[in-house]
């Protein structure tokens, strides 16, 4: 990166680091220029995963003292 700023042919770079084209290395140098190292960094792609719902706790009943999800009062 330094190098290509400093004026370094992008053609000889690519060559160097064996890139398949020195558009890789002006797509770089503008991501630097306007975020910084943080733009280079590789970012997460995709969706997020979803959430698992989560499964309802059992309690006993206050009324007939039955374990149960829910319970119907009497």
């Amino acid at each position: 990166m330094r190098r290509s700023l400093v004026g370094e042919s992008k053609l000889d770079l690519a060559r160097e680091f064996e890139l398949a084209s020195p558009k890789l290395i002006e797509t770089w140098v503008r991501v630097y220029r306007n975020e910084g190292e943080d733009g280079l960094r590789p970012k997460s792609r995709g969706r997020r995963p979803a959430q698992r719902p989560r499964p309802m706790r059992r309690v006993s009943c206050s009324g007939c003292g039955a374990r149960t999800s829910g319970c119907e009062p009497s």
